[in-house]
């Protein structure tokens, strides 16, 4: 028999032990794909095609195109997305940037859940956590399916969505 000079011992003992038996409450989000963390990178295999629905500039050291943006509609569809502060490149270039973004794309989910991937620079941050968003920022888009040149517009003169790549990932099945 417990004396009652243990109670708070014994209830102290027991609130903890149901807190740590208990899965934690998924809270509601307004942005499903928004979540902490990010996907491993994974190389894209070499039997695998990586091609750009747009029109490609004369920079074949970027591949770069001109300023393009995703439509409104192509926008609510993303799988996963991540912003980089502009100081990102300095230190890494356009090439390195836009591997990590595509590699993320093959990494993300299972093995071909993730088949195009964006990156742009000078792309306004929308509000995440909190904060109010606008900044100017470097971004890696996702989505589940290739993209087309009717998925994007021409943002010519802006000064946003600059220096956007695009990389629609192909695999031979299994």
């Amino acid at each position: 028999m417990h004396s009652i000079s243990n109670l708070p011992t014994l209830l102290t003992l027991t609130i903890f032990t149901t807190l740590a038996s208990t899965s934690p409450i998924t809270l509601p989000s307004t942005s499903p794909h928004i979540r902490a963390g990010g996907p491993i990178g994974k190389p894209v295999p070499s039997n695998c095609t990586v091609s750009s629905p747009l029109p490609t500039t004369n920079d074949t050291a970027t591949n770069s195109t001109a300023s393009y943006k995703p439509t409104a509609a192509r926008l609510n569809t993303t799988l996963y997305e991540y912003y980089l502060p502009p100081s990102t490149a300095t230190y890494q270039n356009s090439t390195t940037l836009f591997t990590n973004c595509l590699e993320q794309c093959y990494g993300y989910g299972y093995t071909g859940d993730c088949k195009a991937a964006y990156l742009a620079y000078d792309v306004p941050q929308p509000p995440l956590y909190g904060a109010p968003g606008g900044n100017p920022s470097i971004a890696c888009l996702m989505w589940a399916k290739p993209l087309t040149s009717g998925d994007f517009e021409e943002m010519a003169g802006t000064g946003n969505w600059t220096g956007a790549v695009v990389g629609d990932i192909s695999c031979p099945s299994a």
